[in-house]
């Protein structure tokens, strides 16, 4: 998630009533996301610990090297070919994707 909280800090009392209340309550916005931050946190490391308890006594698996599992492709594309790829696939197109065999 990622969400900006902006809000006017009060210096004056006597504008609670506008400035005050805004405050306050992204103040609890921000110890809501902070929570929900904290339990994210306390689930991963409570994964990690289950996973670590499950594999401790297991040998390491032989080493993988990553360009075997996953061959990257660098795509280079300018704005005027991703217009005109947008133009004719419509915004769902993906420069990526592979062109269609229109011969068939």
């Amino acid at each position: 998630m990622n969400k900006q909280i902006s809000v006017k800090i009060p210096v004056q009392f006597d504008s609670r009533g506008k400035d005050l209340l805004p405050f306050v309550r992204s103040c609890w916005e921000i110890l809501n996301m902070m929570l929900d931050t904290l339990q994210a946190l306390h689930n991963l490391r409570r994964s990690r610990q289950d996973a670590e308890r499950e594999h401790r006594y297991k040998p390491f698996p032989t080493e993988r090297k990553l360009s075997n599992i996953a061959v990257p492709v660098i795509v280079k594309i300018t704005e005027k070919e991703h217009a005109v790829t947008v133009g004719h696939d419509g915004p769902a197109s993906s420069p990526i994707r592979p062109e269609e065999d229109d011969s068939e």
